[in-house]
């Protein structure tokens, strides 16, 4: 369930037939949507890439129906949602996710302003997205209760009503963008996985012959630099320190990374735990007791400086662990 407003909440289950739901017109759907993808070129690596502007701003999420930007994932979501009814399906698996947004807005645009031009009926949304009818749930609503003089003093108090599971509400019309439907969008993402992970080979093979590379040991004063330092000073760390991060072939950015490592350190902070000491001294001593000289897996703030989580499109090191296993 996810709360989208405080008068409203709604199944995301009844969108993957969990539930009671309604697709309308799919198939047409789907052979308009092919109609009117272009034909892709056969000498560009990105074929569907290549045919929209640069993105703005890395952070710019824009809303693909209407003129809106907003800086994070969760508010251009709620505004699709609230504002225009659309929901993108694994919204989580998308590499990139504003390019993602980028690439539908021009899309849609280009589709419309065709449209327009030739005195047709402008497509809407529906024209790339599945239409699904669903029946929304009523949020708990609050009734005062009144309390004897004999409970806490308080003579009312709110008490939260069960929302009613059977709601008299009619259904609302949503659009589904995504899930494995629409061959164009998933040629898009697969396309965004691979611009992905280009880009962090060309960086990391960069980092590997880089010479100008120099970074003081995290834990001691022993300073690297030159081409391979990178590989070098973690080495260090783990033979002399035990600090375990990993094989440093399959890391990327670690400048970055380094510099996220410090800044905890700096802060008294335990690079495992995260819990805060009061002297550098008593930091150390912890983090060598409680064998914390290692990053914390559950935290998925580091899964960006490891290339195996951008090797396929959504799998992260933990499935690909657990496929192996």
């Amino acid at each position: 369930m996810l709360l989208i407003h405080s008068s409203f909440e709604l199944n995301w289950s009844i969108f993957f037939g969990l539930e009671e739901r309604e697709i309308v017109g799919s198939n047409k759907q789907m052979n308009s949507s092919s109609s009117l993808s272009q034909s892709p070129s056969a000498t560009s690596k990105y074929t569907l890439l290549d045919k929209v502007p640069p993105l703005p701003s890395p952070q710019q999420h824009s809303c693909i129906v209407c003129s809106v930007t907003e800086s994070n994932t969760k508010s251009i979501l709620e505004h699709l949602l609230l504002a225009h009814n659309v929901v993108i399906a694994d919204q989580n698996m998308i590499v990139d996710f504003p390019r993602y947004l980028w690439f539908w807005k021009q899309r849609i645009q280009s589709v419309t302003e065709k449209a327009s031009k030739g005195g047709e009926f402008v497509p809407p949304i529906s024209n790339f997205a599945t239409l699904i009818h669903a029946h929304p749930t009523t949020a708990p609503k609050t009734e005062k209760v009144e309390k004897s003089d004999e409970d806490s003093g308080s003579s009312s108090t709110e008490k939260p009503k069960k929302a009613n599971k059977t709601t008299s509400q009619p259904p609302v019309a949503y659009y589904l963008l995504g899930g494995g439907i629409l061959s164009e969008d998933n040629q898009i993402r697969r396309e965004l996985q691979q611009h992905k992970l280009d880009a962090i080979l060309k960086q990391q093979q960069f980092e590997r012959t880089d010479n100008t590379f120099a970074r003081i040991c995290l834990f001691c004063p022993v300073k690297f630099h030159g081409e391979g330092a990178r590989v070098r000073l973690f080495y260090h760390m783990f033979q002399i320190h035990g600090f375990n991060i990993g094989q440093p072939d399959n890391l990327v950015d670690i400048n970055e990374l380094l510099d996220l490592l410090q800044s905890k350190i700096d802060a008294l902070q335990c690079i495992y735990c995260e819990k805060t000491f009061k002297s550098p001294p008593v930091l150390k001593l912890h983090m060598r007791k409680k064998k914390h000289f290692k990053i914390s897996p559950k935290n998925k703030i580091y899964d960006r400086f490891y290339v195996v989580n951008y090797l396929e499109m959504g799998k992260n090191w933990e499935t690909i662990q657990k496929e192996e296993m």
